[in-house]
């Protein structure tokens, strides 16, 4: 078992970190579409409460594991790029050809797939090097961005239909 000073200082939960920090500081500037009120509007529990509930398991896994460097660093790292201009896209240009095209508006919640992959080729847990441990970050993976896909594709197709002159803005 690594000393605690290696724990602490490359615990998994740091690549979650910068991920957080974008979504707290940045969330309000986003349309009006993807505000907490508009957002979570009649989302079926079918697919919220899975949602959340993977959501959770997904960002608590890496709080046991430790990350090395390697490739799946750079991964993580571009993931973090193509996400956070996802985020950038729709905050600057909300009324652009791509922020109206599901492509656009979906991109933020597709594209954790890349960071979040570069997360499971980063981190190993604590003891030993379980491969389970990754396979359960993939699997937590899979199923949270299928159910957050699903749930931002209801948001894009209700709020398509609103005319922009009806659109508020946050």
């Amino acid at each position: 078992m690594p000393d605690i000073a290696t724990v602490v200082t490359y615990n998994g939960i740091w690549l979650l970190a910068p991920v957080m920090v974008w979504n707290i500081l940045l969330a309000a500037k986003l349309p009006a579409a993807f505000s907490r009120d508009v957002f979570w509007h009649e989302v079926p529990s079918i697919i919220s409460i899975p949602e959340n509930t993977l959501r959770i398991a997904l960002f608590a896994l890496p709080g046991v594991t430790v990350f090395e460097p390697g490739a799946g660093l750079l991964v993580y790292g571009l993931g973090l790029v193509a996400y956070f201009a996802s985020w950038l896209a729709l905050i600057h240009r909300p009324e652009s050809r791509w922020s109206r095209h599901a492509l656009g508006f979906l991109a933020p919640a597709y594209t954790p797939s890349l960071w979040l992959a570069g997360v499971a080729l980063s981190t190993t847990s604590y003891v030993g090097h379980e491969p389970w441990v990754r396979w359960a970050f993939v699997a937590l993976s899979a199923g949270f961005l299928s159910f957050h896909v699903a749930h931002t594709t209801l948001i894009f197709r209700r709020e398509s239909r609103v005319p922009p002159a009806s659109r508020t803005e946050i």
